[in-house]
């Protein structure tokens, strides 16, 4: 396939339903999304007077041992505020009263065809569907401004988009073997262009693989056309995913009963932009339910996840990044048997899993030891929130505790949720956090318990359906401002859900 220029400085929206210091958004089925800008949330961080980020952070290593903590016994968590409540959907309007009593009948309304006439309309973010030039029937936009002697007539599909906020649009396509399809942002009718001048049909953008545009409200039409090359035309199948970011505006997404997705791009947050996406799991959910994935060797979420039937995943545990194949050096319990135990220090470490039914436990869990009260459980290091207080233990003065990096982290409310987070670091996404302000982060949240897990270039989010690859967040190992790059990892938080 032909390439076009990258195009920089983009990153997806984070987040999700803050508690207690929040903007209550709606939260939809997994087919639907509500944007609505926000201001005002009174959400603080350590060290928001910090700059950018250092200039040169230190290797994803892991962290120096240390003596151990105290362990302990997991206390009850504080009380916190749970979550705003999804209101409830607006009652259908009673029929209008009319003297016709000719018996109702079903009335199905034909799917677009994705022509110039009849686009197919682009209903929520992130957008992503299959798609085909060959079966289209629709080619009557040959030519585009943006590329005035590119020959582009052959088949194509419409899609239209109807933007009730400014923002920074992004698409991008996948195109099967064979293909050749470019991506064009019009901001004309493309039934009025094909009926005046097809052959010069005007364009705001147009790239080869990934667009972006800073667009207003309004309505565009996104068009997916075949490339005529020397050869002939190159129509056929490819994958489109559309995202519209909002700064400081949060996208949310019910991805199942007792799940769901937050994403948001701060402008200015804990010192600078940050792109935050947060799992909201629901573990009294009887449909839900999460387990760790791995130990055995190397593994990625967008590769792995799909694979075991999950929804969700986060990179878990620290490994050793040496020769070998991901060697865990935390405690990986699944389903009750032990994989992996605690080894990174030598000392404790405050562990979360879950227990036979169920119900989210943390306590401090001794090196080489198991943790009986645990079905399933990761390891974690340093733990940052105890009791609704910013506890981090250890506490040192290193890069890997007090400078910015790409995080994730682990949050438990009081009333028995998990909180998966992932905060970008080291590109155009987001300066990253230092773990003081995650553990800020994680009670901002409204978590009462916290914990640090493998960050760096490891961090990833993977979520089904929701870009190209299923990443939500810019892992720092790709290109910084595509959802690719995603590192190799020892083991994997996976989540799931039983409901149709």
């Amino acid at each position: 396939m032909r390439r076009g220029d990258w195009v920089k400085a983009v990153a997806s929206i984070a987040g999700w339903l803050l508690l207690g210091a929040c903007d209550g958004g709606v939260v939809h089925d997994r087919q639907q999304v509500e944007r609505a800008p926000v201001a005002g949330h009174g959400e603080s961080l350590v060290d928001v007077s910090d700059s950018a980020p250092d200039s040169a952070p230190a290797p994803d290593s892991a962290p120096t041992p240390d003596s151990a903590p105290a362990p302990d016994s997991a206390p009850a968590p504080d009380s916190a505020p749970a979550p705003d409540s999804a209101p409830a959907p607006d009652s259908a309007p009673a029929p209008d009263s009319a003297e016709d009593t000719t018996p109702d009948t079903d009335v199905v309304t034909p799917e677009p065809i994705g022509s110039a006439a009849d686009p197919i309309r682009v209903s929520h973010f992130p957008f992503v569907v299959p798609g085909d030039t060959a079966s289209s029937p629709s080619d009557a936009l040959d030519r585009y401004t943006c590329a005035a002697t590119t020959d582009e007539s052959a088949p194509e599909r419409v899609y239209r988009l109807d933007l009730g906020a400014a923002g920074t649009l992004i698409a991008e396509v996948d195109e099967a073997d064979g293909v050749d399809v470019d991506l064009h942002l019009l901001a004309t009718d493309p039934a009025l262009a094909a009926a005046t001048n097809p052959t010069s049909v005007p364009c705001l953008a147009r790239a080869n693989a990934r667009l972006m545009s800073d667009v207003t409200p309004g309505t565009y039409w996104l068009v997916v056309d075949t490339y005529v090359a020397a050869s002939g035309p190159k129509p056929g199948s490819y994958r489109l995913a559309v995202e519209h970011i909002i700064l400081d505006s949060w996208q949310t997404v019910a991805v199942a009963p007792g799940i769901v997705w937050k994403q948001k791009v701060y402008s200015n947050y804990a010192g600078g932009r940050q792109t935050i996406n947060t799992l909201a799991i629901d573990l009294t959910n009887p449909t839900v339910s999460i387990r760790p994935h791995g130990g055995d060797g190397c593994i990625r979420p967008s590769r792995t996840a799909p694979l075991e039937g999950a929804l969700a995943a986060i990179n878990a545990g620290f490994f050793d990044t040496g020769p070998g194949r991901c060697p865990p050096l935390d405690l990986i319990k699944i389903e009750g048997e032990v994989v992996s135990y605690n080894r990174l220090t030598g000392a404790p470490q405050r562990s979360v899993g879950v227990a036979a039914d169920g119900t989210p436990i943390i306590a401090w869990v001794d090196a080489n030891k198991d943790w009986p009260a645990a079905w399933s459980a990761i390891g974690s290091y340093p733990s940052l929130v105890n009791d609704g207080v910013i506890a981090i233990s250890p506490d040192k003065d290193s890069d890997f505790f007090d400078g910015r990096h790409p995080r994730t982290a682990l949050g438990l409310t009081s009333d028995q949720q998990m909180l998966l987070v992932t905060v970008d670091g080291r590109g155009p996404a987001g300066l990253g956090m230092t773990l003081a302000q995650l553990a800020q982060h994680l009670l901002n949240l409204g978590a009462v318990q916290g914990v640090n897990l493998d960050g760096g270039g490891s961090t990833a989010m993977w979520i089904a359906n929701q870009s190209l690859t299923g990443v939500v967040n810019f892992p720092s190992d790709g290109d910084g401002i595509t959802h690719t790059g995603e590192r190799a990892v020892s083991d994997l938080l996976l989540v799931f859900s039983t409901s149709p």
